[in-house]
């Protein structure tokens, strides 16, 4: 049975999967794929074979990038 890795494990890595982003509740797997194929990624990523791998620290800027905070009343 492959090993699931914990939030905390996946944080400490340097480069995430897609089964990382999507354990982190990003986006699925078959979502990163589709946006992949039609050039359409925000993400940069670095692909090896098959392999596929986004620099954590390119996913931690898009995050803070794009957060959204309302406004106070």
């Amino acid at each position: 049975m492959p090993r699931t890795n914990t939030v905390e494990e996946i944080l400490q890595k340097p480069f995430l999967t897609e089964n990382d982003l999507e354990r982190l509740g990003l986006r699925s797997r078959k979502t990163s794929q589709n946006l992949r194929s039609r050039g359409e990624d925000p993400l940069p990523f670095v692909r090896i074979g098959k392999s596929v791998r986004y620099p954590a620290s390119s996913v931690w800027a898009y995050l803070r990038k794009h957060k959204v905070v309302p406004e106070s009343k």
